[in-house]
């Protein structure tokens, strides 16, 4: 790291998905955006790019156009956040719930939504016989630092490393 700068890691909405295959319930990535959020509910995408007509990390995108409202959303319950979302078999729902059971007394949390078999998600549809879940995406944190002033550069997915690592950011 060069010298005056700080480096920040963050968990990406895709470890989730390792939890999920090392269980064998495979998961499809639709794509990344905006997600309006009222008195702290999703209500939909306003913006999308879907995976299949990219090369590019589609959060990075939005990220770039300054398109959040992170610091709105933690004052008041209203904004702008980055999300991805995902689909995966209706046949697995059961699967999936105890995955989100498990992890919701850890810190490995950000799922936003998850839907119903067959039916569009926060406004995004899905393919048949499957469902949908929406995610906070790693890079919201940055936002919330740029939107706060400060010079912000991301690299998206630039590798992985052990958890044990990682600190909270509430210990900063």
């Amino acid at each position: 790291m060069p010298k005056g700068l700080t480096g920040i890691c963050t968990i990406c909405s895709i470890t989730f998905d390792g939890l999920l295959i090392r269980r064998g319930i495979p998961i499809t990535p639709i794509g990344g955006g905006i997600v309006e959020i009222e008195k702290r509910t999703p209500m939909r995408f306003t913006h999308i790019i879907l995976y299949e007509h990219t090369t590019i990390d589609p959060l990075q995108v939005l990220f770039s156009q300054k398109t959040t409202s992170i610091t709105s959303v933690m004052r008041t319950g209203s904004g702008a956040i980055l999300a991805n979302i995902r689909e995966f078999h209706m046949e697995a729902e059961h699967q999936v719930g105890t995955v989100l059971d498990e992890l919701s007394s850890s810190s490995l949390t950000g799922i936003l939504e998850l839907g119903m078999p067959n039916l569009p998600l926060l406004g995004v549809p899905v393919s048949p016989q499957f469902i949908a879940m929406a995610a906070v995406g790693g890079t919201n944190p940055m936002a919330a630092i740029r939107e706060g002033g400060r010079w912000v550069q991301t690299q998206a997915m630039k590798g992985m490393m052990e958890i044990s690592h990682m600190d909270e950011i509430r210990d900063y």
